[in-house]
């Protein structure tokens, strides 16, 4: 393999869900050979646990091929379409996961559909042990919810603040005026004929 040019490694078996690799080298490389595997568990060497959905576990091994001569790893898979429905996950929740000192989540993105399948192609900086998953969804934020204080009726039976016992409404303003008033009629009646007697004398 020459440094710069793509190389297409593409994969016929049904039952793996990855279609092709795609690659480019930095330096030149010679009787490169790169084998895919599906896994049917989680492999032994990535002992962190993915908290989403997974789909499939997937293994590729190289000969003659190290990391540091690669430039930049294209691959190409697909999700069956009755997986959603079966795990109540959506297609754009798809990543394909890389395990390196734990499993790191690759740009992932739709290419196409089909009436059978999602396609999907994701960027990888290296080969090795890869998974495909459905991120998990955010929890809902939770609120803690608490009664309010009962408000008090007042003397309408309207919700408000209760009015204190020597608060003065003006009703009652009113009939004090009125019978300060009076008694001040009556007083004033009172020395007018006290004075009108007075002066008959």
């Amino acid at each position: 393999m020459e440094a710069g040019v793509p190389a297409t490694f593409s994969v016929t078996r049904p039952e793996i869900p990855v279609t092709e690799i795609d690659f480019t080298l930095k330096e030149g490389a010679a009787n490169v050979e790169v084998r895919i595997a599906k896994l049917s568990e989680k492999p032994a060497e990535a002992s962190q646990q993915y908290e989403g959905k997974i789909h499939s576990y997937l293994s590729v091994a190289k000969t003659n091929l190290d990391d540091s001569i690669v430039a930049a790893v294209r691959i190409a898979f697909r999700v069956e379409k009755e997986w959603f429905a079966d795990n109540d996950v959506l297609p754009s929740s798809i990543v394909l996961l890389r395990y390196v000192n734990g499993w790191n989540e690759l740009n992932t993105a739709v290419s196409s559909s089909d009436g059978q399948y999602f396609h999907y192609t994701a960027d990888s900086p290296g080969l090795s042990i890869y998974a495909i998953a459905a991120r998990k969804l955010a929890e809902p934020a939770e609120f803690n919810l608490t009664a309010d204080k009962p408000q008090e009726l007042n003397e309408t039976g309207k919700t408000g603040v209760k009015p204190s016992e020597d608060a003065e409404t003006p009703l009652k303003l009113i009939y004090q005026v009125i019978g300060i008033t009076a008694l001040a009629a009556v007083i004033m009646l009172i020395a007018a004929l006290f004075l009108f007697r007075k002066r008959q004398r």
